[in-house]
């Protein structure tokens, strides 16, 4: 049998639970989305609202520890593989909080960000003597992915995924 561990890419139930903050993020508010309290009129609302603590992949910082935790879980437990999911709270970068997509380079970030996991992967790979899958969890638009900031057709082209899991759309 084949173990996975999956993480969220973002959370955000921290938006409405004080209690739920990390350590890092109450350290590091200024790498969220928004700030607390924060509201639009009209149907932007609910989003902003709602998702004003989610991580901002924007910043370095964001992508370094999220790197880090699939380091931390692929080295330090016997697992097969590790998915990446985009797909719940799918909000990486703030232009989605205005319900715009993204920009290029905010799609180039999260593709580096894949490679640089990719990489780390083959080392641990290479440590444990056994393969380490690569499994993001994102949407089944190609549309709706680079709106978000994936380019899964570039994961797929260059070989940086192994299995890639769909669902789900925004509507």
């Amino acid at each position: 049998r084949e173990v996975f561990a999956s993480l969220r890419m973002n959370m955000i139930q921290d938006s409405w639970r004080q209690s739920a903050y990390s350590k890092w993020k109450r350290e590091h508010m200024h790498f969220c989305l928004g700030e607390r309290g924060e509201r639009l009129r009209g149907n932007q609302h609910e989003l902003r609202y709602s998702c004003w603590s989610a991580l901002d992949f924007e910043h370095q910082a964001v992508r370094d520890l999220r790197l880090a935790v699939i380091e931390e879980v692929c080295s330090g437990y016997d697992v097969d593989g590790i998915e990446l999911d985009f797909w719940r709270w799918p909000i990486l970068f703030r232009p989605t909080l205005d319900h715009k997509p993204v920009e290029q380079e905010h799609i180039d970030m999260m593709t580096d960000f894949v490679r640089k996991t990719r990489s780390r992967m083959l080392e641990i790979e290479s440590e444990k003597g056994k393969p380490l899958l690569l499994v993001p969890r994102a949407f089944d638009s190609l549309e709706i992915n680079r709106r978000m900031g994936l380019d899964v057709e570039t994961w797929l082209e260059e070989g940086l995924i192994d299995i890639l899991v769909v669902g789900g759309s925004l509507n």
